[in-house]
């Protein structure tokens, strides 16, 4: 069993999600417990399988009622079907089993952002579905490091060479609700990342933006609706940022967020990190 486990860590951190899951599949049909139960859930998680996701974080909890990275799991699948609520309340209870883990409160704060109405941008795991994902009655696989950390949901996988060219994302994001979505482009340079919210008529003093190393949340009430309509942006991003010298600037026509880079050398391939199935 943890010879098979092991094949499947290294798939998943290659993003061989199918291989991933047979291994997975492989081990826990020779010992069945919560850590792959866990990281099977987090591979079913990466290939938009969320009702399996599900299965498998009940298994594990089933054996382990408190454990926080199968609340994880379930609590992201439930928010990618629609069930805010429940989603909010499951990633708390993770979020209380492991404090530590700062990726649980990005998750509930868009967990609240639709619970609020907000257009909040459906990104993350589905986002980042295998490039090579089978139809569902093929086996798939995920694959945690050679020793589960923890996705999204997850922690950054090395950028493969081919990373995505200058203008990375022009399209509207999905939101939830149902509502028109506040259009959203990113791109970046050497040592740079901009993103550009097209929101016009957008006032600066009722602007909130919080810049972190690891994450940003920005927010501001969306033009022409009620006042309890708010737009926000709530990033795991993909590689650490320099806060202080990070800003958001807003004209008539649009909010721009410019992030400067920690790490020059490395060129972004998404604007926020892949979930892992092993935190460190």
């Amino acid at each position: 069993a943890a010879t098979a486990f092991g094949r499947a860590n290294v798939h998943y951190v290659n993003e061989e999600y199918d291989e991933a899951l047979q291994n997975y599949t492989q081990a826990i049909s020779l010992q069945d417990c919560v850590e792959y139960r866990s990281c099977r859930a987090a591979c079913h998680l990466k290939l938009g399988r969320f009702e399996e996701t599900l299965e498998d974080a009940g298994e594990a909890l089933k054996l382990d009622p408190k454990n926080s990275q199968a609340l994880y799991w379930k609590g992201i699948a439930l928010f990618y079907l629609a069930d805010f609520l429940q989603a909010k309340s499951t990633l708390e209870e993770s979020l209380l089993s492991d404090p530590a883990k700062a990726t649980r409160s990005l998750w509930i704060r868009k967990c609240d952002a639709e619970l609020s109405g907000s257009s909040l941008p459906l990104v993350g795991v589905t986002a980042e579905l295998s490039k090579a994902s089978k139809p569902v009655n093929q086996a798939l696989a995920p694959a945690p490091a050679t020793t589960p950390a923890t996705p999204a949901v997850v922690t950054p996988a090395p950028a493969p060479a081919e990373t995505p060219t200058e203008v990375i994302d022009r399209h509207t994001p999905l939101s939830i609700t149902g509502r028109k979505p506040v259009k959203r482009e990113w791109y970046q340079n050497a040592t740079h990342v901009f993103i550009t919210l097209f929101a016009k008529g957008v006032a600066e003093e009722s602007l909130k933006v919080d810049l972190q190393q690891k994450e940003i949340a920005v927010s501001f009430p969306l033009p022409g609706g009620s006042s309890d309509e708010e737009y926000q942006l709530n990033l795991d991003l993909h590689d650490d940022i320099v806060p202080s010298k990070s800003k958001v600037e807003v004209s008539r026509v649009k909010v721009e967020v410019i992030l400067e880079k920690k790490n020059p050398q490395i060129k972004w391939r998404d604007l926020e990190r892949k979930e892992q199935i092993l935190e460190t």
